[in-house]
């Protein structure tokens, strides 16, 4: 990573080191699984859509333009909701016609969905990049939980062929995993199809986060 992004995920782990990193554990996990047309959304939930942008619609200027947002609308061809952004970063990469991948909070406000700063925006191409199970990192000021996925990522490309330390009738016992699949259940949900299952998700964490402990 940069050297800058390096010194915040040292901030945020309490260490520099990539042991440091694998330990900065999720707070919890977040659910986006979700995935309907617009016609079929419920509202209050996190919703992955996969849509077009046919408008977008800058600040109206004078004012403070600060507090006024850029809107995008989308569609799915089954109805519309619009995208909120109150920085141009992400609305700078969007054009009409379009195709992409979006998940955040999806709500109604009148007659229109709203999903106010989406989470994760990809293009389509890259939609299968948003995970199903989303880890939630503790963050500091200026990192983002982008920069942290993929510290993660390249923690466990690096990460060396250890051999078990616990004793087996222990593991056994306690249905305690190894350590490198402990730390990827936390880390990497997404790894293991078998927890996209809420309650498995939930106990297989339990059980990781002890053995770590």
């Amino acid at each position: 990573v940069r050297p800058a992004t390096a010194r915040l995920l040292a901030r945020a782990a309490s260490g520099p080191r990539v042991i440091d990193l694998l330990f900065h554990l999720p707070e919890s996990v977040v659910d986006r699984r979700y995935r309907p047309t617009l016609r079929a959304a419920e509202t209050g939930r996190i919703c992955t859509l996969h849509v077009t942008v046919t408008r977008i619609t800058p600040p109206p200027p004078g004012g403070a333009r600060g507090r006024r947002p850029w809107r995008v609308l989308v569609s799915d061809g089954t109805g519309e909701a619009e995208l909120v952004f109150f920085s141009p970063h992400q609305v700078r990469r969007l054009e009409a016609g379009q195709d992409i991948g979006v998940s955040g909070m999806l709500e109604r406000f009148g007659d229109r969905l709203n999903m106010a700063h989406p989470d994760h925006l990809v293009p389509a191409a890259r939609a299968g990049e948003i995970p199903l199970l989303d880890p939630v990192w503790p963050l500091t000021a200026g990192l983002f939980p982008g920069q942290v996925r993929a510290a993660i990522r390249a923690a466990f490309d690096i990460f060396p062929a250890l051999p078990e330390w616990q004793d087996a009738s222990v593991l056994a016992s306690r249905k305690w995993p190894g350590f490198e699949q402990a730390l990827r259940t936390l880390h990497r949900p997404c790894d293991f199809p078998e927890l996209l299952e809420r309650d498995a998700l939930v106990s297989a964490s339990e059980r990781a986060r002890a053995r770590l402990g």
